[in-house]
């Protein structure tokens, strides 16, 4: 028996939650958003042409978005990931993860929802004009 003591580790819940109002996608939404911008759909990544593509099509979503969720919303992590990223550049900018929503208007409906950015460059911020910056985040357990 080993006489080190580990400490108790708390496994992370899978409540996320929102102070504003994320955005409610679908993955029809991806679709029809993205279609003008012929992104490659490769597994659970959708890839555009250029850094400049990618931050016009996350506008484009976002602001063809059906009304958000409300603030101060809980989710539950459905575990399943969409990632947006760059054809031969970073694949993982935008993180969008499948949730179930657990209270206010759209309570019980599944979606997903902006849950992480990376490396944003000025290219693709230029290109979202304010969108892509309410996301989710782990909540308490």
């Amino acid at each position: 028996m080993s006489s080190v003591l580990r400490s108790f580790s708390q496994t992370p819940s899978q409540t996320l939650w929102s102070e504003d109002g994320p955005y409610l996608q679908t993955y029809q939404s991806f679709e029809s958003a993205f279609a003008s911008y012929n992104p490659s759909y490769v597994g659970n990544l959708i890839l555009f042409k250029s850094e400049a593509d990618l931050g016009d099509a996350v506008y484009d979503l976002e602001d063809s978005s059906p009304p958000e969720a409300s603030s101060h919303v809980s989710l539950l992590d459905m575990g399943k990931r969409v990632y947006l990223g760059v054809s031969g550049g970073e694949s993982r900018h935008f993180t969008y993860k499948l949730v179930r929503v657990e209270n206010g208007a759209h309570r019980g409906e599944v979606y997903y929802v902006l849950a992480g950015v990376y490396q944003i460059t000025p290219t693709i911020y230029n290109g979202l004009d304010g969108y892509g910056e309410v996301w989710v985040g782990r909540g308490a357990v």
